[in-house]
């Protein structure tokens, strides 16, 4: 498949970055944009990275081959952010003191996953202090890895590569933060309810008697909230 000489230039761009683990996110991110494949990307990723990173690379890979075949647990893999989590981050780290309040007002804490768990605490303990968001001093006090890079992700995606699209000449649709609040509020709700009607499900295969007919019912009940949370979305 062919490349354009735009998206050899974002690839260059990515090349400068230091942090593997950002270099990766945003190869993934071109990819969707362009429908080019991930290896392809990659490719060219490698061919603009300095040369005594590439042999860093063969070491580290030597090395988890060694580890794997001494029966050693490798790395698991890197956690990612939902959709709506990723909009909900973008409305508190972008949106207007009314918006932020909106966020953590309806976003119920336990739909999300336990890694966002931590960076809403945060953010919300931040907010709620100062009655504001400060992404760069949050981001400076933090010593965990994993949350500065869930953090890091909806800011450097914003800035780094939104920027660099549009020195390309790519218009860059911005969504409505009002509209995108509601909608990923509705995600998530509608996430969580359809975690509890696959756990249904497994009753009805594997339960006895009134736990499958209590299963049953419940999982009407969740049909039907489903059905009008979709209703909100389409405006009915």
């Amino acid at each position: 498949e062919g490349m354009t000489e735009a998206v050899r230039s974002i690839v260059q761009s990515i090349a400068k970055i230091p942090d593997e683990i950002k270099r990766e996110f945003f190869i993934k991110r071109v990819s969707e944009k362009y429908a080019i494949r991930e290896s392809t990307l990659l490719l060219e990723l490698e061919k603009q990275l300095p040369k005594n990173y590439s042999s860093q690379k063969q070491f580290t890979s030597v090395q988890q081959k060694t580890f794997s075949s001494n029966n050693l647990p490798l790395q698991e893999p890197a956690f990612r952010l939902t959709a709506a989590e990723k909009d909900i981050l973008r409305v508190i780290v972008e949106g207007e003191r009314e918006l932020i309040n909106y966020i953590f007002n309806n976003v119920v804490y336990e739909h999300l996953q336990p890694q966002m768990q931590t960076v809403y605490h945060l953010l919300m303990e931040q907010f709620e202090n100062s009655q504001t968001i400060e992404v760069t001093e949050l981001l400076d006090s933090l010593s965990d890895g994993t949350t500065k890079k869930i953090i890091g992700e909806v800011v450097f995606e914003r800035n780094d590569i939104s920027k660099r699209w549009e020195e390309m000449g790519k218009e860059i649709q911005q969504a409505d933060l009002r509209h995108l609040a509601f909608v990923a509020v509705i995600a998530l709700r509608k996430q969580s309810l359809q975690r509890e009607y696959e756990q249904l499900q497994n009753i009805l295969k594997f339960g006895k008697g009134t736990e499958i007919v209590k299963a049953m019912k419940q999982m009407r009940e969740i049909q039907l909230q489903i059905k009008q949370l979709d209703e909100q979305l389409s405006g009915k």
